[in-house]
């Protein structure tokens, strides 16, 4: 649910032409919106020596530099979410030492699954970031290439998380239902 509506919210933040309007990647201290006028004015400050700005919004106020900053700043945030939805689980795992250990149920790769969703959602993140800056440079336009890389890994966390929702097994395995309608309750 997270990683589609990550994608329908970068939909609508490409189509509006919202993507550019947050300048800086502030990991941490970005997960706050601007608080005050005079953040407000230095985050505009900030979109105005940019080309967007220049060349597609010179009369832009800063009402409308509002407008498009809050729907890029949604989109980092729900990134920001799916990131901690993926990531605190692995290192608790980590933690309580999961992954050393194996069984016939095949923890190893429902590990190796949160590990792979874990580097993703990292790398998708840099992705988006080297996307933007490619539209902040000299053209007010993101590099299309650096687009579909990034729009491709948006979808690449879904296969683990479809093959885990699923019951660890192989997508499209029915599940074993003997045991399930068992009448001596095997406990399986």
């Amino acid at each position: 649910m997270l990683v589609a509506a990550m994608v329908l919210i970068g939909g609508a933040t490409r189509l509006s032409e919202s993507g550019l309007s947050i300048v800086h990647w502030k990991l941490v201290s970005g997960i706050l919106p601007p608080l005050s006028d005079d953040a407000w004015q230095q985050e505009f400050d900030a979109y105005k020596a940019t080309p967007q700005f220049r060349y597609v919004n010179p009369r832009f106020t800063l009402g409308d530099f509002r407008h498009i900053f809050w729907l890029e700043y949604l989109h980092r945030l729900v990134g920001r979410i799916v990131a901690l939805v993926i990531w605190l689980p692995t290192l608790f795992l980590i933690g309580r030492r999961y992954f050393r250990r194996t069984s016939p149920e095949g923890e190893k790769p429902f590990i190796r699954r949160m590990l792979l969703a874990s580097v993703l959602v990292a790398l998708q993140g840099a992705v988006g970031w080297i996307m933007v800056a490619s539209g902040l440079a000299s053209e007010p336009r993101v590099d299309p290439a650096k687009l579909a890389l990034h729009l491709s890994l948006a979808f690449a966390p879904v296969r683990p998380a479809a093959v885990d929702a699923l019951g660890h097994g192989h997508v499209g395995q029915a599940p074993d239902r003997a045991c399930a309608v068992s009448p001596s309750g095997c406990g399986c």
